[in-house]
């Protein structure tokens, strides 16, 4: 009789067999009772127990960079945009600059904060 056991039969009835059921995986069992699947997921989540503990590391170490910034009297705010501007090429300042000066021309301010033709070099 308990060959005869359907863990997917509803009331009695066997299971309705889908497009899904012709993928299903073999399992081999071993002396001990563990199946390979049963292993390679114990495996995944070694790995991912290791990943979050090196993850935590990480912050770890990023939260004492951020702890030398203040130290040397730096703002993280903008080591962090500073960061975003070298990864992105500069793209999402030159964008938010753009929107910035639509905003001053749109408030007729736009004169007031006139920089053009002015080098880095003149403003020292």
């Amino acid at each position: 009789m308990a060959d005869d056991f359907n863990p997917m039969a509803v009331n009695g009835k066997p299971a309705a067999k889908t497009a899904k059921s012709k993928k299903t995986k073999t399992t081999v069992v071993s002396e001990s009772g563990n199946s390979l699947i049963g292993k390679e997921i114990l495996e995944f989540c070694d790995r991912l127990d290791r990943l979050d503990e090196e993850g935590k590391e990480i912050r770890e170490l990023k939260t004492q960079v951020g702890h030398e910034i203040k130290a040397r009297g730096l703002n993280p705010k903008m080591i962090n945009r500073l960061r975003k501007l070298r990864e992105d090429g500069g793209a999402s300042w030159r964008e938010g600059e753009m929107e910035f000066d639509s905003y001053l021309a749109a408030a007729g301010m736009q004169s007031c904060f006139d920089f053009e033709g002015v080098g880095h070099d003149d403003l020292d």
